[in-house]
């Protein structure tokens, strides 16, 4: 049996060989034939691609051999549909596929790719726009934090902005404490770059905390907190908040 091109996310559903619908088509049933079903994925790391140092257009090569293998399994006419589904521009994902696990592996590993390719496009242009402008970062007071050893703690967010936070207590607000909490901030994003795909927590703790000399940036920012407003940051409430830039060193 060929294998058989099953959806699209987005609400859009194809019948590999049948007009697209906004909802999924029925399958008929089969006497006689068992069916199964191999998910999609675009996880870059299942293919041993390093998203830290992954250059965009540097897996080319290997994204047509797989769209060429690809087209191989299916019939002319069903593999000039998956190419168009597959072409430049397109916005459709094809997130299963029935019968053919090779097929899912080569669809998986041509969007991992992809996927690589668009997240160091985006970790390339927000380095730039970080040397240029600086880090956003959002500077919060509150009254404890959930790690009682700590007097700071630094939120990265996947999907909600912003998306640097550091929490510092109250009690404990000072230039060397922000020092500390922005430096792990940079640190954090330059190892695991400017974006992550899960919430990320770092606790910075007091031994953590260095003795030098805090800058003269480090005291505008303690200035600009302990005049904060009041206001709604999203997921936290409503808290006294300050907006800054955090400038990178090239």
């Amino acid at each position: 049996m060929r294998p058989v091109l099953m959806g699209l996310v987005a609400s859009v559903a194809v019948g590999f060989l049948g007009a697209c619908e906004t909802q999924a088509p029925r399958r008929e049933p089969e006497v006689g034939v068992a069916r199964l079903s191999y998910r999609v994925a675009n996880d870059p790391t299942a293919f041993g691609i390093d998203l830290k140092t992954h250059v965009p257009g540097s897996r080319r090569a290997d994204e047509q051999e797989a769209m060429a293998r690809l087209f191989a399994l299916y019939p002319g006419g069903q593999a000039e549909k998956l190419a168009a589904l597959l072409a430049e521009g397109s916005t459709a994902f094809i997130y299963e596929i029935d019968d053919s696990p090779e097929a899912a592996r080569l669809l998986s590993l041509i969007y991992a790719i992809r996927e690589a390719d668009q997240v160091a496009r985006m970790r390339d242009l927000e380095r730039s726009k970080d040397l240029r402008h600086g880090v956003a970062v959002t500077l919060v007071l509150v009254d404890r934090l959930g790690d009682r050893a700590a007097d700071v703690e630094i939120v990265r967010r996947a999907r909600v902005s912003p998306q640097n936070i550091i929490l510092v207590k109250r009690s404990a607000l000072s230039a060397r404490v922000l020092l500390a909490a922005i430096a792990g901030l940079l640190r954090s994003r330059a190892e695991h770059g400017p974006y992550v795909r899960e919430d990320v927590r770092l606790s910075v703790k007091k031994e953590q905390i260095t003795r030098q000399s805090p800058t003269s940036d480090a005291e505008q920012y303690v200035d600009l907190l302990r005049r904060a407003t009041v206001r709604e940051v999203v997921g936290l409430g409503k808290v006294a908040a300050a907006d800054i830039r955090v400038r990178v060193a090239h």
